[in-house]
């Protein structure tokens, strides 16, 4: 199933009980090839089960470029709703609940035939079969009068995300009586931000719908409604001059939710779902225009990896993950393509901190930990990833650095924290690794990194007032 293929996109389910489920993308094999080769496969592997065993499969006709989860709710469980969004500009949703229904007898020539019947067999054997996209936007701008913003096709997807907050989400269901509906947003390659309604129709409406909506797959009653397009944020005028490399999304609670963009030419901007975000809207390494001894120009290099503290570092509930009525300001780390990563306030647009030289090579991914908010991790491209501690004696050298891989490259690196929510709760801290040939490794971080006590968060936001 995933020889050949590049792994291109992870993410552990959003259970509040336990990170169990794996949701990981592979590009196609042959871009250029018909048939099972040439599709994008979307697996979700269990962690918990005692050998690699595949609880879902999707396939689609593109490559994969990001993926989500849809949102969770009370008590731990997901929507079952997932995300993908492709190389070529579409977004696509398959509705878990839906029965995996057994492949079609395919027609077509020998060897396509045989690869799609090699790969159902594979999946037979986990129980389970390939699932084609419940709700689908490609091609969709076809539809659309030429003038329609709504309909000018996009560029390709670079990231996707769930972007309700938690109490919109939670009206939301009992609004619906049980079904479900929330807002996501994609960021395009050209930089353009774009909202999305994915929602669950009546039965009627559905198979209504499916008769007008060529998204829509028969049978299926998950629908993806673009909401909004070209949301701004940033500075206009430098937008349209860069390309993006990523999107991390904040929710605020009452606040509502905003979201940060990285681009091409080291920088990092700030928008806001619904009206305009908070100062700043820009952030920077250093000021070119400072007089002092931090005179500098801004590097040039890309900022290819966000991540935002998950922990409100600066709450007066030190910490607490829901303590989200006010919207205190948040830690960000951006990683730059020449081998750097920088710190940032959300209320401060210079970096608090740089940390250069710590590798020869480029960065390709930077994650905050999810058990101790002082500690984040770096992924390079020579597959050695680093462990930095804010706290440490010299914050600017890692407390902790492993290699791994060979001849393959690591190209992502996705965090879970296996145990109830809190930062003093036991638990593990599990890492995925995802690499160039296919392969996904699951480590177990280990104890000394994976707890946090309330004075050691108190001591951070002291650190960084």
């Amino acid at each position: 199933l995933t020889n050949g293929r590049r792994v291109t996109a992870a993410a552990f389910a959003p259970d509040e009980k336990g990170a169990r489920s794996l949701l990981v993308a592979y590009a196609p094999r042959d871009t250029r090839a018909r048939g099972a080769a040439g599709r994008g496969v979307l697996l979700v592997w269990d962690l918990g089960a005692s050998r690699k065993s595949i609880t879902h499969a999707m396939t689609l006709e593109g490559s994969p470029s990001c993926v989500a989860w849809g949102p969770r709710v009370t008590g731990g469980s997901s929507f079952g709703v997932v995300l993908c969004g492709t190389e070529e500009g579409a977004v696509c949703a398959w509705d878990l609940r839906e029965p995996a229904l057994a492949a079609a007898p395919l027609v077509g020539e020998p060897e396509e035939a045989s690869e799609d019947a090699a790969e159902t067999a594979a999946l037979s054997r986990h129980g389970t079969a390939f699932r084609r996209p419940s709700y689908s936007t490609e091609g969709l701008c076809v539809q659309s009068v030429s003038n329609d913003a709504f309909g000018e096709p996009r560029g390709a997807l670079v990231s996707v995300a769930v972007a309700d907050g938690r109490e919109a989400r939670e009206q939301l269901v009992c609004k619906f009586s049980g079904r479900f509906a929330f807002h996501a947003l994609a960021l395009d390659v050209d930089g353009n931000v774009d909202a999305y309604l994915v929602s669950e129709l009546r039965r009627r409406e559905a198979e209504d719908a499916a008769m007008s909506d060529v998204g829509l797959r028969f049978g299926s009653r998950v629908r993806v409604t673009r909401a909004a397009a070209g949301i701004e944020y940033g500075n206009k005028n430098h937008r349209e001059q860069t390309r993006a490399f990523g999107m991390r999304v904040a929710d605020l609670g009452d606040a509502g939710v905003e979201f940060f963009v990285a681009d091409d030419r080291g920088g990092v901007t700030r928008g806001a779902r619904y009206g305009a975000a908070p100062l700043p809207r820009a952030f920077s390494v250093c000021d070119a225009l400072d007089a002092g001894s931090a005179a500098a120009a801004p590097p040039r290099l890309a900022t290819v990896s966000l991540d935002i503290n998950p922990c409100s570092v600066f709450d007066r509930d030190f910490g607490s993950p829901d303590s989200r009525d006010v919207p205190f300001p948040r830690l960000l780390l951006a990683a730059h393509e020449g081998g750097a990563v920088a710190l940032y306030r959300s209320d401060r647009s210079l970096a608090l901190r740089r940390w250069d030289g710590f590798t020869c090579g480029s960065v390709v991914a930077v994650r905050w930990s999810l058990k101790r908010p002082s500690l984040f991790f770096v992924l390079d491209d020579a597959c050695v990833v680093f462990a930095f501690d804010l706290l440490a004696a010299d914050p600017a050298a890692p407390v902790h650095f492993e290699a791994f891989g060979k001849k393959e490259k690591i190209v992502s690196l996705e965090l879970a924290a296996a145990n109830e929510p809190g930062w003093d709760k036991p638990g593990q801290h599990l890492m995925c690794l995802g690499y160039d040939d296919g392969r996904v490794d699951v480590h177990a971080v280990a104890p000394e990194f994976a707890r946090a006590t309330p004075q050691e968060v108190r001591a951070l936001g002291e650190a960084l007032v």
